[in-house]
């Protein structure tokens, strides 16, 4: 498990008050790897506080640090495609656990948060784009890259 080592990550469970007065609280910090990518990226996903069913956000280590001058506003929509929370398997064969459909507001797109099922030393949580999740993978068939196994 890959654990965060930049002295910026903050812990689930923090909180934060930004400049628009909500408080919102971190619930994870996720590895994002593509393979294509020189170093890895980390994002921070929270909510905020009493509104935990809502929209979880997500922003990069980067941005976090810039939180405070961020004016976010409150989603209540889901979007359409957005995957149950549940275990999938991947079209390789391997479980995983969705764990949160994120929303970042500085990029404007979706995310889902995962962790793998299948080794423990995978156990720290990925993220993905929604539209790379729910793409398909075959070249001459219809091959979901997951499908739901149980919610």
């Amino acid at each position: 498990m890959k654990a965060c080592t930049d002295k910026r990550c903050p812990f689930p469970g923090y909180r934060l008050t930004p400049k628009n007065g909500r408080t919102y609280e971190v619930n994870g910090v996720h590895l994002f790897t593509t393979g294509h990518q020189e170093k890895d990226v980390w994002y921070i996903s929270f909510f905020e506080v009493g509104h935990e069913d809502a929209v979880h956000y997500v922003v990069t280590l980067d941005e976090f640090d810039l939180i405070n001058s961020y004016h976010l506003n409150r989603i209540s929509a889901v979007h359409p495609n957005a995957p149950r929370v549940g275990k999938y398997r991947h079209f390789k064969g391997n479980l995983y656990c969705v764990k949160n459909v994120l929303f970042s507001p500085s990029e404007r797109r979706w995310f889902v948060s995962y962790k793998a099922l299948y080794d423990e030393a995978l156990a720290s949580s990925f993220i993905r784009t929604l539209e790379d999740f729910n793409k398909d993978v075959g070249d001459r068939e219809i091959t979901p890259r997951f499908v739901l196994e149980a919610a």
